[in-house]
């Protein structure tokens, strides 16, 4: 999925110890490393943007925020981590557990953030950004923040709303992330990319399953086998999305014609 689990804070850091009387302190946040992935054009060109303005606007050796707006989450991340990449470092997922305290977290990012050259990408949620920008005002690292509307924020920030990946651009990640394929998958990308609308991220898990289901067969990725892959995707998506709904009503509150009641129930 784009990103590598590590323990506590960090990969290859020790699980929390217990403390005292036999209890284990809660680590304040989980981070994620997140792997460089290819980015379409549009987020190439706004990345260098970013690394640009973050290089004019650093003030005493402490870069700006940069809040990158927009309703799609995975591509605020690729372009996070393009911007990352511009500026060569590494770049890390911080999810704020609810009880921890901003400024303990803030001193361990800085840190971590000295010895390792790592910024840090965080996703303001709707219901609660405080937290999010609170963690971004006190870091002197590099803090890149994910929101769905530009948010206030108490020290020097950049914004930039997260473009959207032309269809020309998205043929090219498939293209990347299938590999060699024959000209009948080839052809087919035009029309994969205009019905499924995937973020660079999610095109790449798609045709990573598209590519297993071709290696089970010991055969090349055929069309069928990356149509089937972004259906399966996008159902399983939705189902995320879906809420269950308990009817109030049966069968026996419905009362129709006896000819219209019986075309219902079939």
């Amino acid at each position: 999925d784009g990103a590598r689990r590590g323990h506590e804070l960090f990969p290859g850091r020790a699980p929390p110890r217990a403390q005292p009387g036999g209890r284990h302190r809660a680590p304040p946040a989980e981070v994620l490393l997140l792997e460089p992935a290819p980015v379409p054009a549009e987020l190439s060109t706004a990345a260098e943007s970013v690394a640009t303005a973050i290089a004019r606007g650093v003030d005493g050796g402490r870069p700006p925020v940069v809040n990158l707006v927009g309703p799609d989450d995975r591509s605020a991340r690729a372009l996070a981590g393009a911007v990352a990449g511009q500026l060569g470092m590494s770049l890390h997922l911080v999810s704020i557990d609810d009880g921890a305290d901003p400024s303990d977290l803030v001193a361990t990012l800085d840190r971590e953030s000295a010895l390792r050259r790592t910024g840090y990408f965080l996703e303001a949620g709707d219901d609660n950004p405080g937290r999010a920008t609170d963690v971004a005002e006190g870091c002197a690292a590099l803090v890149i923040l994910a929101s769905r509307h530009p948010l206030r924020i108490g020290r020097p920030f950049v914004t930039m709303t997260v473009p959207q990946a032309a269809p020309a651009s998205r043929r090219v990640l498939w293209a990347q992330a299938l590999g060699p394929v024959g000209a009948d998958v080839e052809a087919s990308l035009r029309e994969v990319v205009h019905h499924f609308d995937l973020d660079p991220e999610s095109i790449t898990r798609v045709a990573a399953a598209a590519q297993g289901a071709a290696r089970l067969r010991g055969e090349k990725v055929a069309r069928h086998d990356v149509w089937q892959a972004c259906r399966v995707f996008g159902r399983r998506r939705l189902g995320g999305l879906a809420e269950r709904i308990n009817a109030d009503f049966g069968w026996d509150d419905i009362i129709l014609p006896a000819a219209a009641q019986a075309q219902l129930e079939e």
